[in-house]
């Protein structure tokens, strides 16, 4: 029986060994010493099963009942050598898999690839290795990084902390996990109204990214991550990207949208394509535009707009606030940025070519230094206020505001004056995980028309202040002055309200 249990375990060891071999084999260890031990205990085993397995099977063919005794004492013996071989092969394959185990790991060969074991983790991974800005991944070796996280799961470790943990090495704040409620909250941002996320990379189709917002029209439409999107409305996406199908249809205000998507067949692998007609239906945002107007000593007429944040009614409402304005033959503009720390990139794009045409906005500096997008101001009504502008910031005034800050200024169509700008010079893309969160990484950054890096170091205005309180009627003088390339707009005033 003893020797029948470690004959038992023996199998479970051969099975072992052999799974090792392979590993070693497919991951070019078969030039270590290790995989030599493994094959070495193989061939003993190997040997001695085969060589007493034909030694009894002789036994018992040419014994005689009258040598029964030396029968049974030949049986004993040949067990007995075979329980040392059990016994040596055990040995052996302990410390064989416990010298494997701490330098190569099993498990590891086994599971740093698999997707089934750690689904958050390797879908982070693989959008951080696809997306990310940077190269160099703040001086990391994205592999290594892999390896080392994958074996704190391994040990147990929970998975979203180790994921999270894994971005924490690239040293930026905002690439981070989202939790449900977060990542669904951010789509008051969505210009498109369906719950669907889309990306485009070089020489593919654009793609659906994520699965679609629960309860979306997207996803009620049963569309599903990974689908082609061939043409929006009757526009082909060959060559188009996110930013550019955002630009689309955020200056698009029909309700319904037509999809031509492709799926394929798991079975024929063949692409099914069919048309699709969703229902927008955008999130609930805050109206985040407030204005007034106010009559000054001089006898002009002053217009004010605050803007709180660039969501999806920042352009409609203030394109009414502008068109009011107009309406009311104001002399001059002063948009308030202070306090607004940005939202939609589009959106400032889309602002920016209320006040000037196919302007130049913004660069986009992606992965590689060669990597590079230009995002020009983009409005189908056109320019719809050409009178004197000026810009109000602080330090809150952020992102986009930057974008639209930095590029009215560097085009010379606007003044900017207050306190300098946060410098958030970072793009960052959501994407939607299988499991319902979501996930914020930066993929690009962005420098002003002409060529100032605003990340950590803002927009500095072209006349510095400090607004001590929230009120200040008048500040006479050429403002424009300050700028040298058109010297000759002058500005007389700057009406300052807090709303």
């Amino acid at each position: 029986m003893k020797m029948m249990v470690r004959c038992f375990l023996l199998k479970i060891i051969i099975v072992k060994l052999l799974l090792l071999e392979f590993i070693m084999k497919t991951h070019s260890f078969h030039h270590n010493s290790f995989y030599h031990k493994v094959r070495k205990s193989l061939h003993l085993i190997e040997n001695g099963l085969y060589v007493h397995h034909h030694h009894l099977q002789h036994l018992h063919r040419h014994h005689h009942h009258n040598d029964h005794d030396r029968f049974v004492q030949l049986i004993s013996s040949r067990i007995t050598e075979l329980d040392k071989i059990c016994k040596k092969a055990f040995s052996i394959s302990i410390i064989i898999l416990g010298i494997f185990s701490n330098n190569f790991n099993i498990q590891s060969c086994l599971s740093a690839d698999s997707t089934v074991d750690y689904p958050l983790f390797n879908e982070v991974w693989n959008i951080v290795n696809t997306n990310y800005y940077d190269s160099t991944y703040n001086n990391n070796n994205w592999e290594n990084i892999k390896k080392e996280n994958t074996k704190l799961l391994l040990n147990g470790n929970d998975e979203e902390k180790v994921t999270q943990k894994m971005l924490s090495v690239l040293g930026d704040k905002y690439s981070r996990l989202l939790s449900k409620q977060l990542y669904e909250s951010l789509w008051k941002y969505d210009a498109i109204g369906v719950g669907l996320l889309f990306q485009s990379e070089p020489g593919k189709n654009m793609y659906v990214s994520a699965p679609p917002i629960s309860g979306s029209t997207g996803a009620k439409a049963d569309i599903r991550k990974g689908d082609i999107i061939y043409t929006i409305n009757g526009i082909s996406t060959d060559g188009m990207t996110a930013i550019d199908l955002l630009d689309q249809m955020s200056n698009d205000n029909t309700d319904i949208i037509t999809i031509d998507i492709g799926r394929i067949d798991e079975i024929t692998k063949m692409i099914n394509r069919k048309s699709i007609t969703l229902k927008r239906s955008k999130q609930s945002a805050q109206n985040p535009v407030k204005y007034l107007t106010k009559r000054l000593n001089d006898g002009k007429l002053a217009g004010y707009i605050k803007l709180s944040e660039f969501n999806s009614e920042s352009v409609p409402e203030l394109k009414k606030a502008i068109l009011d304005l107009n309406k009311q033959n104001i002399d001059e503009l002063a948009l308030d940025l202070r306090g607004n720390t940005g939202g939609g990139f589009q959106f400032a794009l889309n602002i920016g070519g209320m006040f000037m045409k196919d302007k130049l906005m913004v660069v986009a500096v992606g992965k590689n230094e060669n990597d590079r997008s230009i995002f020009k101001t983009s409005y189908p009504d056109g320019v719809i206020y050409t009178k004197p502008l000026v810009l109000i910031t602080d330090g809150l005034s952020a992102s986009a505001s930057e974008v639209l800050v930095a590029g009215l200024r560097d085009n010379c169509r606007a003044a900017v004056i207050g306190e300098k700008t946060f410098g958030k010079g970072k793009i960052q893309g959501v994407f939607g995980l299988a499991n319902g969160e979501g996930l914020t990484l930066t993929v690009a950054q962005y420098i002003s028309p002409l060529g100032t890096i605003i990340q950590s170091k803002g927009v500095t205005p072209d006349l510095p202040m400090t607004v001590l309180n929230p009120y200040l009627n008048a500040l006479t003088g050429n403002v424009y002055s300050y700028i040298l390339c058109r010297p000759t707009l002058l500005i007389s005033y700057f009406l300052f309200l807090i709303i």
